[in-house]
């Protein structure tokens, strides 16, 4: 243990730690429990990082009409760093959602009113994970700050980040607009048991987002309030509305009801256009799939003389559609820049880096993957990548055989100004060299990159414009360096 200021940073907490929600641990220490938040991957301590944080605001604790600030109680290590905060028996937003829906919907109407408190103490409301929003067993309820929440997040792999985050907010919004985003959200998968925008990655819930893509709620649930579903789908779709009013509209449904009285035959009819709607949207989504495919495919597999017409269309329609980005601030567009490296997600890439700053990257994620789905077809039992954060987290294991390494961990992205980051991170891939095993050379090849980011904001979003290399490290020099 040692001490940084009023910091108390503690080491070796396995025994007295337990996971209750993705990066959210329940810590006791000394016989006291604690409330802990990840806000870092490394298991060692970052002086720096500690510093900064005694004096920046880490959240907020809102409680009837009043706010107040949250109370740090020190750090702990359990593979990553955790502030501590002096709070036990504490539920999630995650597991709330998952409750019945009536108890759903009265905890959904104390955050409307927790964040209306907040909303009027300070003037902003923070991008709300569902496992950074805290309910207390007295009634309180506590959000993390800001700058707080952008560490918190930096922890999250991009299908825990998915599910706690991007399915929830929409990035074109911020503050009470995002909110209203948010609410309904969370409404729509109380009421139907699923999130309105669902996607195996970031790029594409974000893309049905900003395509407005989902059931409307009435086509899911008919018998649903009518002035419900429609204030719902409407805040989906971009309408504002302030946390007050969605206060008084959950007031108003405890007297009324949530449900109402339809008939079977309208009934059937709606659940049909609901239906009808929801083919007609993965029709014009697999043909969008094949046309964005093909663009690359063909490319790399020589068939450069099938379908040009539908490269072209590709191009066009990629060209007319709003990036990913809009909405975002620069440090996401980097994190979502390295996201999209380990899920292949060229789309998403292709929107956070300009060609001639992103060529290689993007180049090498496609050939890359292209080979891996070849090798598949031609070789059955081979699988495909796998989570690389995961694989090093577990000492980087050798794999069976068929199996592939390639991305990127322990990204580390540090802001230098408004439009410069500095970005360390360990990049694996397969050691080519040793295509037999049978070599003495380690079958995966490891770097620690350095590499410096600048961003500009053109056509409405931020973009990273240039690559600046810093260092490259083997990763056992950049080991022995630490």
């Amino acid at each position: 243990m040692f001490r940084i200021d009023h910091l108390v940073y503690t080491e070796s907490m396995n025994q007295n730690f337990r996971i209750i929600d993705v990066c959210v641990a329940e810590i006791t220490r000394d016989h006291d429990t604690f409330l802990g938040c990840k806000v870092s991957n490394s298991s060692k301590p970052d002086t720096f990082a500690l510093e900064k944080q005694v004096d920046a605001p880490r959240g907020y604790i809102v409680h009837e009409k009043k706010v107040n600030d949250v109370e740090l109680k020190g750090m702990a290590e359990n593979q990553g760093r955790y502030l501590l905060l002096p709070y036990k028996g504490v539920s999630t937003l995650t597991h709330l959602l998952g409750k019945e829906k009536r108890e759903a919907l009265s905890h959904l109407q104390h955050l409307v009113r927790a964040v209306k408190t907040l909303y009027d103490a300070t003037g902003t409301i923070p991008r709300m994970h569902t496992n950074s929003v805290f309910f207390l067993p007295a009634g309180e309820v506590v959000f993390l700050a800001h700058d707080t929440l952008e560490r918190f997040r930096s922890c999250h792999r991009e299908t825990e980040r998915l599910s706690v985050f991007d399915l929830y907010n929409d990035h074109q919004r911020s503050d009470v607009s995002n909110f209203s985003f948010s609410f309904a959200a969370y409404l729509y998968q109380v009421l139907t048991g699923s999130a309105p925008f669902t996607g195996e990655s970031i790029g594409r819930v974000q893309h049905r987002i900003a395509k407005g893509r989902f059931i409307p709620l009435k086509f899911v649930v008919p018998h649903i309030n009518r002035n419900l579903a429609s204030t719902i789908d409407q805040c989906l779709s971009g309408k504002q509305i302030d946390p007050g009013d969605w206060d008084r509209l959950l007031s108003d449904l405890e007297t009324a009801g949530c449900e109402e009285e339809i008939a079977e035959e309208e009934r059937l009819q709606l659940l049909a256009k609901g239906e009808n709607l929801r083919q007609k949207t993965l029709t014009v989504e697999k043909w969008e799939s094949f046309f964005r495919k093909y663009r690359f495919s063909l490319a790399v597999a020589g068939m450069i003389l099938i379908f040009l017409g539908s490269f072209a269309y590709s191009i066009i329609s990629k060209a007319l559609e709003p990036p990913v980005t809009v909405g975002m601030q620069p440090e996401e567009v980097v994190q979502l820049f390295y996201d999209s490296m380990n899920s292949f997600d060229h789309f998403s890439m292709e929107d956070t880096i300009t060609k001639e700053a992103g060529r290689g990257y993007i180049n090498e994620a496609v050939n890359v993957y292209a080979f891996a789905k070849m090798r598949q077809a031609y070789e059955p039992g081979t699988t495909p990548f796998v989570d690389v954060q995961e694989w090093v987290d577990a000492g980087r294991p050798l794999l069976p055989a068929g199996s592939s390494v390639y991305g990127i961990a322990n990204l580390h992205i540090l802001p230098e100004s408004e439009t410069s980051f500095l970005c360390t991170y360990e990049k694996w891939t397969d050691n080519e060299s040793d295509t037999d095993g049978t070599s003495q050379v380690e079958p995966y090849r490891g770097e620690r990159i350095t590499e410096r980011l600048f961003l500009e904001f053109r056509n409405d979003a931020w973009i990273i414009t240039g690559v600046e290399p810093v260092s490259r490290i083997p990763l056992t020099a950049a080991i022995e360096q630490d």
